[in-house]
């Protein structure tokens, strides 16, 4: 469909025109308003059906809202609503606001009927075809009538920007840069509308490099690298597995499983003590928390999803990719992991502390700050350090190195950055997207 976005009290007007999907959600929406309007992605939002500076408010007045706002204001959540929905309640004209304090109203109006929508779709012209006149205004200059009075009298504003400016062809790229990505890998949604504009860019440029060249993990590839977790399944057995008094696996397993899996060489001594053999234990903590094995009465056992699961290589694999993102137990946690993923797809190798010092700017980025684990200096600037990463890391990087996401060390103990491209396979997965056949 096509849409006329109209900066509200813009002198000379500000506006776009823009081929969008309707089944574009309201949070990618508002990526897509940052782009066209110039913004940095810094302050509040909201979506409404009625103008909030107009005096007549016939109809029903929704609002829809980032998830962060949710505790604060009344409204539903902008990641369950679409553009093409949103404008039908609105009676075709919807209403975005950017930053409450200076207080940016865009008016989305669309100007095509549903009917157009089937017969764009068999359209060969490229998506999302922007058009438009003037940059939009910088943030924090005071509001839209300060922003008029800058442009009109620029000598006395010392503008620094050209606030005639605006590239259609440039818009139009990132757009559909932006459009894209969030198609192909929708778990970076959410990570994207809570960084900075400039964060934001560079975390799509890395993703959409990567979706130019998708992974494609064999089905040889896969069995591989979920082998230690289906052979622990199938060992195990559908009937399951007695424990030894103390609650271990049972020596002879243990041991079987470090020569079946090619791990002995992780290890030293008879490695058929599971508390002495972290291997097989991380393993086996590692499928409980999976949703894959439970203990009951003095046994071990596959749940219902693992035995749906133990003859389909596939399907399993998916399932611990996806899972070892869903499953994390706290909001960072679950977006290093992401931002992990968002590593993986590039396909760059780097050492342990180049990783974490990497993942620790872009931790900082979304907002979350050092929990104390670093150095002093790091906890006073309010940002995550590497240190406190690293420590993180080691959580999380024995599950992706099980799987064959890295390459092995030559020895034990050793760690390496390597990718492999079932590396990247997983973190396609673990961002939301299903492996090209």
């Amino acid at each position: 469909m096509r849409v006329r976005l109209r900066l509200a009290d813009s002198a000379p007007l500000i506006w776009r025109t823009l081929d969008i999907d309707p089944s574009t959600p309201l949070d990618v929406m508002h990526l897509v308003l940052q782009r066209l309007f110039d913004w940095q992605n810094v302050h509040l939002h909201q979506w409404r059906t009625l103008d909030p500076c107009s005096r007549a408010h016939d109809g029903v007045d929704l609002a829809w809202l980032p998830a962060n706002l949710l505790d604060e204001m009344d409204g539903l959540p902008d990641t369950d609503e679409t553009i093409g929905d949103a404008l039908a309640l609105a009676d075709g004209t919807l209403h975005y606001e950017y930053d409450f304090g200076d207080s940016w109203h865009v008016a989305i109006e669309r100007l095509d009927d549903e009917s157009d929508d089937i017969k764009r779709s068999n359209d060969a012209r490229p998506m999302p075809a922007v058009d438009g006149a003037r940059r939009g205004p910088l943030d924090d200059v005071g509001g839209i009538h300060a922003w008029n009075e800058a442009v009109a009298i620029p000598q006395r504003s010392r503008m620094p920007v050209d606030p005639a400016q605006f590239d259609p062809a440039t818009a139009t790229a990132s757009v559909r840069r932006l459009l894209d990505v969030t198609t192909e890998l929708p778990a970076l949604r959410p990570l994207l509308t809570r960084v900075n504009s400039e964060v934001g860019q560079k975390w799509l440029e890395r993703a959409a490099a990567a979706a130019e060249h998708p992974p494609i993990a064999t089905d040889a590839a896969i069995e591989a690298s979920i082998a230690p977790v289906r052979w622990m399944l199938r060992r195990i057995g559908p009937e399951g597995t007695a424990l030894t008094a103390a609650g271990w696996l049972p020596p002879a397993l243990v041991r079987e499983a470090m020569r079946e899996l090619g791990w002995e060489h992780r290890d030293v001594g008879k490695m058929n003590r599971e508390d002495l053999t972290p291997d097989i234990s991380d393993l086996r903590a590692r499928m409980r928390w999976l949703g894959l094995l439970r203990v009951a009465k003095g046994r071990i056992a596959l749940t219902a999803v693992a035995r749906r699961l133990v003859g389909d290589p596939g399907g399993l694999w998916r399932h611990v990719a996806e899972n070892l993102v869903s499953r994390q137990t706290s909001d960072v946690s679950r977006d290093l992991m992401l931002l992990l993923a968002l590593h993986l797809v590039t396909g760059r190798t780097l050492d342990e502390r180049q990783l974490a010092a990497q993942l620790a700017l872009d931790l900082t980025a979304l907002g979350w700050r050092d929990p104390g684990r670093g150095v002093p200096g790091d906890q006073l600037e309010g940002t995550v350090s590497t240190d406190s990463v690293r420590y993180m890391l080691y959580e999380v990087l024995p599950a992706l190195h099980d799987l064959g996401a890295f390459a092995e060390g030559r020895k034990r103990w050793e760690w390496s950055g390597e990718l492999t491209s079932t590396g990247r396979a997983l973190g396609w997965q673990m961002l939301g997207r299903m492996l090209p056949a």
